[in-house]
């Protein structure tokens, strides 16, 4: 595997987490205090899915691996 590829499997795995733990903050916030209407949740709660979304959206939506 090439250094390049490398750097984009990082990328690709980095931005997933980063949707995951989003979503993961936003349902543990609101299980563990039952304030799922706070804004400051919310703010960031959507700075973490749309980085991720968007960083995904890069490594994923197009074919990237062409020599």
């Amino acid at each position: 595997m090439s250094e390049e590829q490398a750097l984009k499997s990082a990328a690709r795995w980095f931005y997933l987490l980063v949707l995951f733990l989003g979503i993961a903050f936003y349902l543990s916030w609101g299980i563990l205090y039952g304030a799922w209407t706070d804004v400051g949740v919310y703010a960031i709660t959507i700075i973490l899915v749309l980085f991720g979304l968007f960083g995904a959206a890069l490594y994923f939506g197009r074919n990237g691996d062409e020599e």
